[in-house]
């Protein structure tokens, strides 16, 4: 096989070709839910008791920023999303594990996990946290 003496001499002779298509997760609408969630904490009244504090739109869209980062795209489907307190807090819940993510501030991402086996937590961890580390806890949320 002769190859150019370009860098891409190899890809050339074999008739390589780039698409961006391959590359891109499909963003399925279990997924899109979670990030509408979001848009929605800062106005909706009816999540709010008279006088509770409400996330700022700075902490939603820091929420956003690192759940755009999560990888796989598909460890989204499932979260449940809700304010607290000011908070964000997002949740997966199985009968046997439990992670929640919590936005408490802008640049600030702190994520809790639990086992469960036989009905009793057998562990659970807090830590703070950041989006491959959510990743990292997300593929042990959703391994058997």
């Amino acid at each position: 096989m002769s190859t150019s003496a370009s860098p891409h001499g190899i890809l050339e002779s074999l008739k390589y070709q780039s698409s961006s298509q391959g590359l891109a997760e499909p963003f399925l609408a279990d997924m899109e839910e979670v990030f509408s969630a979001l848009d929605r904490l800062t106005g909706n009244d009816k999540l709010y008791e008279t006088g509770e504090v409400r996330p700022s739109q700075e902490n939603v869209i820091w929420a956003k920023q690192v759940l755009l980062r999560v990888l796989p795209s598909h460890y989204l489907r499932g979260a449940e999303v809700e304010p607290y307190c000011g908070e964000i807090h997002a949740t997966w819940e199985k009968p046997d594990k439990r992670v929640v993510a919590f936005f408490p501030q802008p640049n600030l991402l702190k994520v809790y996990l639990e086992q469960v086996v036989a009905g009793s937590v057998v562990h659970h961890d807090l830590k703070n946290s950041n989006p491959a580390g959510l990743s990292g806890i997300l593929a042990w949320f959703f391994s058997k």
